[in-house]
């Protein structure tokens, strides 16, 4: 999954309420809290950046040591966010393009 560049789909609507990150799925209709980690993953997931990237971003942004694995980590969100349905699923340009 590294090599994957994650895409939110463009239909999602954000918002800041009460100083945390509302994810609201109207497809679903259902709403998702995003910590402020996963809301720093959330907002790289504009299909640019790969997941070594995100990682990346993520070690600076949160001051996290070199060795901590974070790809792990952040697969796992990803596919928390992917099985929500909030993600555009690769090769697919639907909600996204």
């Amino acid at each position: 999954m590294t090599t994957m560049k994650p895409r939110s789909r463009s239909d999602v609507i954000t918002r800041a309420v009460r100083g945390q990150r509302i994810l609201f799925d109207n497809l679903s209709k259902s709403s998702h809290v995003l910590n402020e980690t996963a809301e720093f993953i959330w907002n790289l997931c504009d299909g640019e950046h790969s997941v070594s990237a995100i990682a990346s971003e993520v070690r600076t942004f949160f001051d996290v040591p070199p060795d901590a694995d974070l790809e792990v980590d952040i697969e796992r969100t990803l596919g928390v966010l992917m099985k929500k349905g909030l993600l555009v699923k690769p090769g697919n340009g639907r909600n996204g393009s």
